[in-house]
């Protein structure tokens, strides 16, 4: 078997092996595509009556101790965070969602880049994946962090419970992650699953709004806590896979189809030396009858 032979070989077996992975990549994010898309816009939206739950339960304490002659900002402040029944440990914390292995492009990559901006000595990490483990403890070998593994399918129940008992201890929690914006487009994304993803515009508009919250706010705000929190956490790690599978996918057919012009090359090469050695043979016997008269 000639040099070129063992390439075209190889080459071959490696766009079989691409061709297959980039069937399961597509068939998972078509299993995932349709689900993801059509909870965004409601999760969306239950992140924001989220934000409104808990600015109206803290401007409830703030009236109910102007009532009672504290008006101090500071000292509000210190009141309420004595009277929150869902009180933290007052820090906040960042969490990366990377990857266990390769072949998604360049995604998880950006992530993690997105993600590192956002790491200084004051802010705590947790990082999902050992990809991104060995990333930041590159970066970043004097920091430290949580690390939680996490399969790169569908996000696995027993695993967010673990993460989010953990995670529920701190007052605002930011999920970086990887989103789906259209087949050839993935985009690093942060999520807030704390009720507290809320610009100071927004804010205010909440404010102007007044609701009324049944059975009570009490009730409903310890519902949001407990419940939502791991459902907002939940649907941010299906848009981080359904982004790695659609990242896979397209990086898989670039590669399957830079490894077909490679094969048509080196058959062509192939053919080429064929003919010359055909030719060779050729003139050696002619060259051996002329030589025999």
């Amino acid at each position: 078997m000639t040099k070129i032979d063992k390439q075209v070989e190889q080459l071959e077996v490696f766009k079989v092996m691409a061709q297959t992975y980039q069937e399961v990549a597509a068939m998972r994010m078509r299993k995932m595509k349709d689900n993801v898309l059509r909870n965004r816009e409601f999760l969306s939206g239950l992140s924001s009556v989220f934000a409104r739950v808990k600015l109206s339960y803290r401007d409830t304490l703030q009236e109910l101790l102007k009532r009672q002659g504290i008006t101090d900002e500071e000292e509000q402040a210190r009141y309420i965070d004595k009277m929150n029944f869902t009180r933290k440990n007052g820090r906040d914390i960042i969490v990366l969602a990377s990857a266990n292995t390769g072949l998604y492009g360049d995604i998880v990559r950006k992530v993690f880049e997105y993600f590192a901006q956002q790491v200084d000595p004051t802010v705590e990490v947790a990082v999902l994946g050992r990809v991104g483990k060995l990333w930041f403890q590159e970066r970043f070998p004097n920091k430290p962090f949580l690390y939680f593994d996490l399969s790169d399918g569908d996000p696995n129940p027993d695993e967010i419970h673990e993460i989010m008992e953990k995670l529920s201890e701190y007052e605002n929690v930011l999920l970086f992650h990887g989103k789906f914006k259209d087949i050839l487009e993935q985009m690093p994304e942060q999520t807030g699953v704390s009720g507290d993803a809320v610009t100071m515009e927004t804010r205010e508009d909440m404010r102007v709004i007044r609701s009324i919250f049944e059975p009570s706010l009490e009730e409903i705000f310890e519902f949001f806590e407990s419940e939502i929190k791991s459902s907002l956490f939940e649907h941010a790690l299906y848009e981080s896979a359904l982004s790695k599978y659609t990242s896979r996918m397209v990086s898989l057919d670039r590669a399957t189809s830079s490894a077909s012009r490679n094969l048509e090359k080196l058959k062509l090469e192939q053919s080429i030396l064929d003919h010359r050695e055909k030719d060779r043979a050729k003139n050696t016997l002619l060259a051996g009858v002329l030589y025999g008269r």
